[in-house]
């Protein structure tokens, strides 16, 4: 049967009028359902204490506040102002109000496969501008500017050696501009911002690099919320993205002579609306629509000549590699819920809908000739190769839910996540899969008014292992292991001679696990004293996931290397703890340290025998996490945050192939400091200036960035 959705779009359109709850900081919307924010176990980062660190990924910012090194690229999925995004690197830190991790089971039912973790982000909307000096009326238009600039460089430590030669010393640049306009209930703001990051190139007598690797990312965007009517309100946004990546080296050396390029373009664009109506009597409904079109374009070309042996002559060669990629996405949602009071009680029953279509292609296309002069453009001895895959398909989900609540007291609730597969998956069947949550407030118990809090945390959910995405920008993240952080110590064995060779029976459905049915189990207490003068967080969670695993098995005089999905568990430990310290009445300082420890367990392929029972892949316990610091006094500011893991194994060769030694260590990394100060330029406007530097100081085995150390200055001002 073919459904025609185009007219129910109509419809929705028609029916409800406007906008979102994407500003209500009251409720956490994790995209298939609601939580109300006082009931729901989550860690919260202002967007203005990660302004003045450099970076171009958000994860790299936000890591030390959360699991350490367990949150990175690609362990965190976003939603931004209640939509499902292609990138949240989209938007300038100076475009966003706050970001919450939300530590609940229910992450599950919005798609989150593997280890991935949720992140709700808010956009900034900034009110009217400070009256002149002159005038006592609000200003309806605002406008901010800030930019920093810093020098780059690297040690190399971990690309070849400890005795690896220096880099040279390249430049990294963001500026930003806004202006808003507040007018009663509307606003409506547009944003432009320039991003330039750089790896900076190694210095050494046989390669100059012209371009280092780099990459130009401009951003533009923009957003307008209004009222419709007595009852409904609009709100828009939308963002675009353009990105430029070059890289050009002259290689010369005894053995080859030559020139390599690299070029790299990139382009986001990403509208959403959300539509929130109040229909009367406590219905509400909420309606959102994204759309995400995402395209890339690579090229790597070298050329020059080389010498095969000594005393041959110079060979010619050329090489070609080009990839182009497409991405599209289409999001609607539609969120109706009843909100009804008995006493102090409160019950809501909601609905959610979604529909999700999804097309991607990816093209590649590689060159390579050697030959006498004068053959390379025939391509003699040469080789090329082509690969072309396109898929596309659509996600319809319904998820029912009930929740009740008591005061500020208790809250639980459950309801089922009804999935239907893509068109095309026949891994999938259609399901309801449950889940549930539960949160008491002990020291609210005996008096709802009483000001310290200790809150308990319980939650599950079971879904399929989906996900959608359509494309993410490029960073500049050299040969970091930040992206690898939620591994299996070993990922492959190098299987040896003699007895030592894996000869299995059967050949397992290495599909089974990837498309199973997966369960995240999750509880945590939260203590809250003094309003918020002390808070401490500590979560636990069950997670079931695949890993993917290359796996081989050899049988005498032959080998077959493929990718599995074992079925794994993962078992989390995170420990959060913050305090706001104030002396006299100007200065105040609020640290915070985190805690995090991730356990793996799961059916290995990798064994000697049958008979092998499911192992424990990291038998050690490692910690990571952060410690965070911001200081203000007056008119003085400043911040300091460290990122470590202790206990880690490293893994190094050992004297039999089939055989890997770990080592102990222990990681640390000052990966944030600034200082600054606050200028009054006048009796309504002032500028913020500061200098800072990231990664500073990391001890020499540390590997938890990519040793890219970055010494700027900056400032932020508004009129």
């Amino acid at each position: 049967m073919k459904i025609n959705f185009y007219p129910l779009l109509a419809l929705l359109f028609v029916v409800y009028s406007v906008p979102a709850l994407a500003q209500d900081d009251s409720w956490l919307d994790l995209g298939s359902t609601r939580l109300e924010k006082k009931f729901t176990q989550h860690i919260s980062i202002k967007g203005e204490d990660l302004e003045k660190m450099p970076f171009s990924n958000l994860s790299e910012a936000i890591n030390v506040w959360l699991y350490g090194i367990y949150s990175n690229t690609g362990t965190l999925t976003y939603i931004v102002d209640g939509n499902i995004i292609t990138d949240v690197n989209a938007w300038s830190i100076y475009d966003i109000k706050e970001i919450v991790f939300v530590q609940s089971a229910l992450v599950q039912t919005a798609g989150n496969t593997g280890q991935q973790n949720f992140v709700l982000v808010t956009t900034r909307r900034y009110g009217p501008g400070k009256p002149h000096a002159s005038s006592q009326q609000a200003n309806p238009f605002s406008f901010r500017a800030a930019g920093q600039t810093a020098l780059v460089n690297t040690d190399y430590y971990h690309l070849y050696s400890p005795q690896a030669g220096s880099s040279a010393t390249n430049l990294y640049h963001q500026y930003y501009l806004s202006g808003s306009y507040t007018q009663g209930k509307v606003q409506a703001g547009i944003s432009a911002s320039w991003l330039r990051d750089v790896f900076p190139s190694e210095t050494n007598d046989s390669t100059h690099w012209s371009k280092p690797y780099q990459f130009n990312r401009y951003r533009f965007t923009g957003y307008l919320d209004a009222p419709i009517g007595r009852r409904s309100q609009l709100s828009i946004n939308v963002a675009a993205v353009p990105v430029r990546a070059p890289a050009e080296a002259t290689t010369t050396s005894a053995t080859i002579s030559g020139t390599g390029n690299l070029k790299e373009t990139q382009f986001i664009v990403t509208p959403s609306l959300q539509f929130s109506t109040n229909l009367g009597k406590g219905f509400q409904n909420i309606f959102s629509a994204s759309y995400q079109s995402f395209n890339s374009h690579y090229t790597e070309s070298d050329q020059g000549q080389q010498v095969p042996s000594p005393g041959a002559g110079p060979t010619p060669y050329q090489s070609l590699v080009t990839e182009n990629g497409d991405a599209t996405a289409i999001a609607i949602r539609d969120n109706l819920s009843l909100t009804r009071h008995a006493g102090n009680w409160t019950i809501m029953p909601a609905l959610n809908i979604q529909y999700v279509y999804e097309k991607a292609s990816i093209s590649e296309k590689s060159f390579f000739a050697i030959g006498n002069p004068g053959s390379l453009g025939g391509g003699i001895a040469g080789s090329s190769s082509t690969y072309d895959q396109a898929a596309k398909g659509h996600l319809f989900s319904s998820t029912p839910s009930i929740d009740f609540s008591y005061k500020n007291i208790l809250s639980f609730g459950a309801g089922g996540f009804a999935y239907l597969p893509m068109s095309g998956a026949t891994e999938m069947t259609a399901k309801i899969f449950p889940f549930g949550h539960v949160s008491v407030d002990l020291l609210k118990l005996g008096n709802s008014a009483n000001k310290n809090s200790l809150q308990l945390f319980g939650s599950v959910a079971r879904n399929y292992n989906y996900s959608y995405t359509a494309g993410q920008l490029d960073d500049v993240v050299g040969y970091t292991t930040l992206n690898a952080a939620i591994t299996l110590p070993v990922t492959s064995y190098i299987i040896g001679t003699g007895n030592m060779v894996l000869t299995p029976t059967t050949v397992p459905n290495q599909y089974a696990s990837l498309f199973g049915a997966h369960t995240i189990w999750s509880a945590g207490a939260t203590l809250r004293l003094a309003g918020d003068k002390l808070l401490v967080n500590y979560n636990f969670e069950k997670r079931d996931f695949t890993s993917p695993q290359e796996v081989a098995y050899v049988i005498p005089g032959t080998s077959t290397y493929y990718t599995d999905y074992p079925g794994m568990q993962s078992f989390t430990h995170h420990i959060g703890v913050s305090t706001k310290i104030k002396l006299g009445s100007s200065f105040q300082w609020q640290p915070g340290i985190t805690l995090t420890n991730i356990r793996l367990k799961g059916n290995t392929v990798y064994y000697f025998s049958p008979e092998t029972p499911p192992g424990d892949f990291n038998p050690y316990t490692s910690w990571t996490g952060g410690w965070v610091n911001r200081i203000s006094s007056k008119r003085f500011f400043a911040g300091l945050d460290i990122l470590y893991h202790l206990g880690t194994y490293g893994q190094s060769s050992g004297n039999l192939s089939y055989y890997y030694l770990y080592s102990k260590t222990n990681s640390v990394d000052l990966q944030n400091i600034y200082l600054g100060y606050t200028v009054q330029v006048c009796k309504t406007h002032a500028v913020d200036i500061y200098i800072n530097s990231r990664n500073l100081a990391q001890n020499s085995a540390s590997d938890l960035t990519d040793r890219r150390r970055f010494y700027g200055a900056g400032f932020k001002t508004s009129l």
